[in-house]
């Protein structure tokens, strides 16, 4: 693990470097395909710069609302608010996305959206390699079978996360030796695997009569479907009152109201190019 770079006197997060990365590259794509459509590149990026600072509320604000609905039990409020940025980002940025283009840009929504669609996978797979690099997420022990073959890819050793980082704080009873599902790797891969989708899904929309929306919305459902069992890999605690964590709680919900979504908007009739902005 390599959580930070050192330059002669500065410190530098990996983390961040790769975050600040998957912002670039992501603004970047995003601008040339809002420009090729005919849309105000101007008023995509005011868009776009605007939900970053929605995107950390989202974050925060799960991070307070989750232990209150997590009910009594034995986890402290410290270990339910420890994550949950990934799924609040998510949530409230897609609100935000939808009111801010039809009540304040006046755009189209759901031919916007399906245009943007791969913006949701492409800066979790930049986040996730980030996390491996930052050691600050795990998973469980894995078992013995998963330790040869293609599979190993998916595990790491214990004493492979550095001194300084959360996963080795978490794991100080564990013996170095010990073989972990590498967590944030299976979900950096889920996650190239989602982009691949949402492209695919994109650039044959009117060839396969994809009603508009249906690409949006069958890129969120798909990641919420996966991550929703990819988090059994993942060493948590559960919530009080059922046999799932809060990330998987939350990817739950986000699942089901997409899924519908996506049956939805998959028959709708309006199969056409996305008008110019």
């Amino acid at each position: 693990m390599y959580p930070a770079l050192f330059i002669g006197p500065f410190t530098i997060s990996t983390w961040r470097l790769v975050v600040l990365l998957a912002v670039i590259s992501t603004w970047v794509l995003l601008l040339r395909r809002a420009g090729r459509l005919g849309y105000d590149t101007r008023d995509i990026f005011y868009w776009v710069a605007s939900g970053l600072v929605v995107g950390f509320v989202g974050g925060q604000l799960f991070n307070v609302l989750i232990p209150y609905f997590s009910g009594p039990g034995t986890q402290s409020r410290e270990v339910l608010t420890s994550g949950m940025t990934v799924v609040g980002s998510i949530v409230l940025c897609i609100a935000y996305s939808f009111l801010y283009l039809k009540y304040f840009l006046k755009l189209p929504v759901w031919p916007v959206m399906d245009a943007v669609a791969f913006t949701l996978p492409l800066p979790l797979f930049f986040g996730r390699i980030g996390c491996v690099l930052n050691g600050c997420c795990f998973g469980r022990v894995s078992p013995d079978w998963a330790r040869s073959g293609l599979l190993s890819l998916f595990t790491i050793r214990k004493d492979s996360y550095a001194p300084n980082t959360f996963a080795h704080e978490q794991l100080a009873n564990v013996p170095g030796s010990t073989m972990l599902w590498n967590f944030p790797m299976m979900e950096a891969v889920n996650a190239l695997l989602i982009l691949i989708l949402a492209e695919v899904l994109y650039r044959n929309r009117e060839r396969w009569r994809i009603g508009s929306g249906a690409v949006f919305c069958i890129t969120v459902s798909a990641y919420a479907f996966s991550r929703f069992f990819l988090e059994f890999f993942r060493d948590e605690l559960l919530l009080s009152w059922a046999p799932l964590n809060p990330w998987q709680f939350g990817i739950f919900v986000l699942f089901l109201v997409f899924l519908a979504l996506s049956v939805r908007r998959f028959r709708a009739s309006d199969v056409r190019r996305p008008p110019a902005g």
